[in-house]
């Protein structure tokens, strides 16, 4: 044997994992839910909406009520500030500037205090404040008679919660957004919290780090699983520990490929992209069993037409699925593909010249009962009516993430107590910057509790508003009467003095206040009350940010799309059982039947999510190489057992995956496990077993 040809497989991995860590691909893969969702406005503007509301909070909690209680919170703040990326809360210093700048424009004026006042009394009060106080008396030079309402300035906040302790706020540096910044963040945070059962922390960068680390967590037990299961495989029944290893190296290198290839297409791969391409690498071990039971490695034969079949199927399915306008589904596919004819590649034209000749195995296939299948499509023709008429969708693309119910009940608390009425964020919009701020000036008159940075942008309108008032009247008057009292000369000389000039903004400056440019649109978000969110998004300029609204229609028409390319997918599958088995066809039609009928059985007890759907039509496409291999010949032990061990590997590679605390794998997993279930049914049943000599 030629020694290059022998290590082939080894040197084509090599390569392939030197290009994965030169172009750094791990990097390029997300566990953010946005590289799963339909591209187009949505996605984008919720892309948006990130960058703009990029203030990171610390909320801290210390459970406990007694007269040490406060001091052991301002013990934790101390040690928590010690990281540098943890401050005190601080305003937007842009923001702190202009409303300086734009006293008099940013604080709303109290016409009715003006209309009632009297500036000797109002100066006489003060002054006595001053003189009556023993420590250093702060004056508002700018509203020394205090007509103008206040923002609620930031500051340390200790908040004293009933029955619970205390909590304060605290700043995440914003500079830091990177996994491996907010790994490091929460490690600080929690070996903080480790010393003290009564700290509570929350902060919503955790929820990156704990979905990640659940995720990775999933990951490593479906792999432990499924390698487990591979190599009892193929020691216990094959007995051949070199296939073992050229096997495992091949899929490595298959999945090494499709994940390069997958990154360059789509420039960010979800991580559900990655572990679904896992498990779909190991249906080409159903292209070894075949050749390698029936000797394609030993006498060096032809190809294996059942084979090329089966793959051409499960790969053209894959094809037409990528046209779906659901990325993940879209990146499945693609990744699928890759993966497949990468396999196919290596298990046809490869191990043919490493000369694998089939071990004798003592295993022996079970007996199995002969059912007419007509009975069998009958069933299956049941179970697929029963289903059509209880089937119902979820379409909250939400229920697919990971579902952190201790971080999500922290988080309502935390918010709850801060505000005592739920708060929501909304997308508002204008065509021009002046539009957009007439379009919130409009809400917050109506709504006074919306939290939102532009009403500190000074416009023309706010100054017209101001000359309706005598300002510069008010100032003269203040400053001659200010004498009298006692106040030293022009020390209010500069009060209510008005800047006329109009600030200019660039578009660094814009994002400051929140607002950014999205097509020929300004946009920014306001915080609104819960009790009046059903009320603000109706009107045209404001926009839900909710994932579950923003994207119900897309995934309806994702799931429609989907129906129709199910539709051709399964005509396709048709066609290539029809060539492939021709006189068999009815009978290798069941194996596209019955996994559908006991698949659909299951919306009697789940709502079908767009996982459930896209994985019955995988399940499908690969259930028909099933009823390729069973009835293109006669049908022998040895085509018996190859079909039996491919079972057992899809199940290692697919069904693994119901053991995932994952909606999106478990989706996946579920079906998976039905249908292997389904088909080993079908080889007990539906064939007269042959055996060979």
């Amino acid at each position: 044997m030629n020694k290059s040809i022998k290590y082939l497989n080894f040197i084509i991995f090599t390569i392939l994992l030197i290009v994965f860590f030169i172009f750094n691909t791990q990097k390029s893969i997300s566990t953010n839910i946005l590289t799963i969702l339909p591209d187009g406005d949505n996605k984008e503007l919720l892309k948006k909406f990130e960058n703009l509301h990029n203030t990171k909070l610390l909320f801290v909690g210390y459970k406990d009520f007694d007269k040490n209680t406060l001091d052991n919170l301002k013990k934790i703040e101390k040690q928590l500030l010690k990281n540098q990326n943890i401050k005190k809360l601080t305003k937007n210093k842009l923001i702190e500037e202009y409303e300086k700048r734009y006293y008099y424009l940013t604080n709303q004026l109290d016409t009715k205090k003006l209309e009632k006042l009297n500036i000797q009394r109002e100066l006489r009060t003060l002054y006595q404040q001053i003189v009556a106080s023993p420590f250093s008396f702060q004056i508002d030079t700018k509203d020394p008679l205090n007509i103008f309402k206040k923002n609620s300035s930031v500051k340390t906040l200790y908040l004293n919660i009933k029955e619970y302790g205390y909590i304060t706020i605290l700043q995440v540096d914003n500079s830091i957004d990177t996994m491996e910044e907010y790994q490091e963040l929460y490690n600080f945070t929690k070996n903080i919290q480790a010393k003290d059962n009564n700290i509570e922390l929350f902060s919503t960068l955790f929820y990156y780090v704990e979905s990640q680390n659940k995720i990775k967590s999933d990951t490593n037990t479906i792999i432990f699983i499924a390698i487990f299961i591979l190599v009892i495989l193929y020691l216990l029944i094959l007995r051949n520990i070199r296939l073992l290893l050229n096997t495992l190296i091949t899929l490595g290198s298959s999945i090494l490929f499709a994940l390069i290839l997958t990154v360059w297409m789509f420039g960010e791969l979800s991580i559900f992209s990655v572990i679904f391409g896992i498990s779909i690498s190991t249906i080409a071990i159903d292209y070894m069993f075949h050749n390698y039971m029936h000797n394609f490695y030993g006498d060096k034969k032809s190809i294996n037409k059942s084979v090329f079949y089966g793959m051409i199927t499960t790969v053209g399915a894959f094809f037409i699925l990528s046209f779906c306008e659901f990325k993940l589904i879209e990146q499945l596919s693609f990744f699928a593909i890759l993966s497949l004819i990468f396999s196919y590649l290596q298990f046809t034209f490869i191990y043919p010249y490493l000369y694998f000749a089939p071990s004798k195995s003592t295993f022996k296939y079970p007996k199995t009962i002969f059912i007419k299948p007509i009975y069998i499509t009958l069933t299956a023709f049941v179970f697929i009516t029963f289903s059509l008429f209880n089937i119902e969708f979820d379409l909250d693309i939400k229920n697919l993430d990971v579902q952190n119910t201790k971080l999500q009940q922290l988080d309502e608390f935390f918010t709850t107590q801060i505000n005592s009425d739920k708060k929501i964020a909304v997308l508002i919009s204008g065509n021009t910057l002046k539009e957009l701020i007439e379009n919130t000036t409009k809400l917050t008159k109506k709504y006074p509790d919306i939290f939102t940075n532009l009403t500190k942008i000074p416009v023309e309108e706010d100054y017209k508003k101001l000359e309706q008032y005598d300002l510069y009247k008010l100032n003269q008057e203040l400053n001659k009467i200010a004498s009298k009292v006692g106040f030293r000369k022009n020390m209010f000389q500069d009060s209510y003095k008005v800047d006329k000039t109009l600030p200019q903004y660039n578009f660094e400056q814009l994002q400051e206040f929140g607002i950014s440019h999205y097509k020929t649109k300004f946009i920014s978000y306001l915080v609104v009350s819960s009790k009046n969110y059903n009320e603000i998004v109706q009107e045209a300029y404001v926009k839900s940010l909710s994932v579950k609204e923003l994207f119900q229609n897309d995934l309806k028409n994702s799931i429609n799309n989907l129906q129709i390319l199910a539709s051709l997918t399964i005509f396709f599958i048709m066609a290539m059982l029809y060539l492939a088995v021709k006189n068999n066809f009815f009978k290798a039609l069941n194996y596209i039947l019955f996994p559908l009928g006991m698949i659909g059985f299951l919306s009697y007890f789940i709502e079908f999510n767009i996982l459930h759907i896209f994985m019955i039509v995988v399940i499908v496409s690969i259930s028909i190489d099933y009823g390729i291999y069973m009835n293109n010949n006669s049908i022998d032990t040895q085509t018996q057992k190859a079909i039996l061990y491919s079972l057992l590997s899809t199940f290692a590679g697919f069904g693994v995956l119901i053991f995932s605390s994952l909606t999106a794998l478990f989706s996946i997993g579920v079906v998976a496990t039905i249908g292997i279930i389904a088909i080993m049914i079908l080889l007990l049943v539906q064939n007269n077993l042959k055996e060979e000599n």
